[in-house]
């Protein structure tokens, strides 16, 4: 990532930039489950999409709460998961 470049050749302390690489990877990781859940929403794969919201819960993920709450409603409204 250009940032980190950046703050390694202007002598950043090591130990920001390696919170800040950790930070980022936990970041893609959470983009990855939201994508995957918007994904099993379109194409209406509604088990697909319970387990990855169930999973995002647990794991205390952050993703758009939009997406989130959308995928919920829908999940509770066609008795899939409880409220």
């Amino acid at each position: 990532m250009k940032v980190i470049e950046e703050a390694k050749q202007k002598l950043v302390r090591e130990e920001v930039i390696k919170e800040g690489e950790e930070c980022l990877e936990k970041l893609k990781y959470a983009k990855s489950f939201e994508e995957n859940l918007s994904k099993a929403m379109q194409e209406k794969n509604f088990e697909e999409a319970k387990s990855i919201y169930l999973q995002i819960q647990n794991q205390k993920l952050i993703i758009d709460p939009k997406i989130l709450n959308d995928c919920k409603n829908t999940l509770v409204k066609m008795k899939i998961l409880d409220k």
